[in-house]
């Protein structure tokens, strides 16, 4: 094909743009190349350009990282559990005030049966409506304890010992789950994995939300039930009510375990995003720029993502490029479209 040459601006250059081919080259006044070449999608940019484009690379800083265990989450509606704890404190209120009438009613019967011994000062009448009235109230005791403890039960079977526990101490997390300060998350494994032990701390990292940083969970207690669609062990963890999390959502899990290795992280200023996917460039030197793809499954609470050494591809040693990433994506794609329009 005959070259073909035309001008493109660059971050403020004058650039001019030599199409041959299947490379793109583009040279400055100086003719220092920047050009991308072919499905390798590498920009090569003059050392003049990369200073006024304000192109800036550095290495990645090595992370501590735990294994990672994927795992389904589900938000739960818990209006259930809301409506037995809220049954249960109203009848331990009602327990509660009838265990002091009976202590009244006891210590008058204990009054009335002293005045009735000593010379009956009291006549037998009032001495057995005294003691009619001690009965009475030890009944409806012990009716409304079984009423308590049966409440109990129902919120242990459903829901687990912890959280039971938690109703009949009315723990702070019970305090906030009857004022809608936390929500509950399900979190279920694969069923070809297992825990030895839950971690107390977990990671939301989808929830439709593309490019979006995941919530923190905090485990709460096994599950007594198997989700009969999974079949794999469940948790229950919460999280606070002001996270983007709302009863319903299917969300996806990551649960840390003890086995650590080492990590990269990189920054949220390194990564651009297309079309649903997320990419970086790693600085190979001379100006040459290789857009590579990133694997976005743990979000870095302090932004960005943490990645695993990918030796060939991203590791602790990789220049990457953490300022201009944008710059250089447009710059690729006007040459590539500027391509397609001369090969029509």
């Amino acid at each position: 094909m005959k070259a073909r040459a035309f001008w493109l601006p660059l971050a403020g250059l004058s650039v001019f743009l030599v199409l041959n081919g299947t490379d793109i080259a583009i040279a400055d006044d100086d003719d220092q190349p920047v050009s991308v070449l072919g499905a390798e999608a590498t920009v090569t940019v003059s050392p003049e350009a990369v200073t006024k484009s304000g192109i800036a690379s550095a290495r990645p800083s090595i992370v501590p990282w735990r294994k990672l265990v994927p795992a389904y989450g589900y938000v739960l509606n818990a209006t259930q559990l809301i409506t037995l704890v809220s049954d249960y404190a109203d009848m331990k209120a009602r327990l509660e005030s009838m265990q002091a009438q009976q202590t009244l009613a006891r210590a008058k019967l204990d009054r009335d049966k002293g005045l009735y011994r000593d010379r009956q000062n009291i006549s037998q009448e009032q001495f057995q409506e005294t003691t009619a009235r001690f009965q009475s109230n030890s009944a409806m005791v012990k009716a409304e304890q079984v009423r308590v403890n049966n409440a109990l039960n129902i919120i242990r079977q459903q829901f687990g010992s912890v959280i039971s526990d938690a109703t009949e101490k009315n723990t702070i997390f019970i305090t906030q789950l009857l004022q809608q300060q936390v929500v509950l998350v399900k979190v279920t494994l694969p069923p070809d994995m297992d825990l030895p032990t839950p971690p107390s701390q977990a990671d939301v990292t989808d929830y439709g939300n593309t490019g979006g940083h995941g919530t923190m969970l905090h485990y709460l207690s096994p599950v007594t039930m198997t989700d009969p669609a999974i079949q794999g062990r469940s948790f229950f963890y919460f999280a606070s009510a002001e996270s983007q999390l709302v009863a319903g959502m299917n969300v996806s899990v990551l649960l840390p375990t003890e086995e650590e290795r080492p990590g990269i992280r990189i920054p949220a200023s390194a990564i651009i995003w297309l079309q649903g996917k997320s990419w970086i460039y790693r600085d190979n030197g001379h100006g040459k720029f290789t857009r590579l793809p990133l694997t976005t499954d743990v979000p870095d609470r302090e932004g960005g993502y943490l990645i695993q050494d990918t030796p060939g591809q991203i590791t602790h040693e990789t220049q990457i490029v953490i300022e201009g990433t944008q710059l250089l994506l447009s710059e690729e794609f006007r040459a590539q479209l500027e391509s397609g329009d001369d090969d029509d």
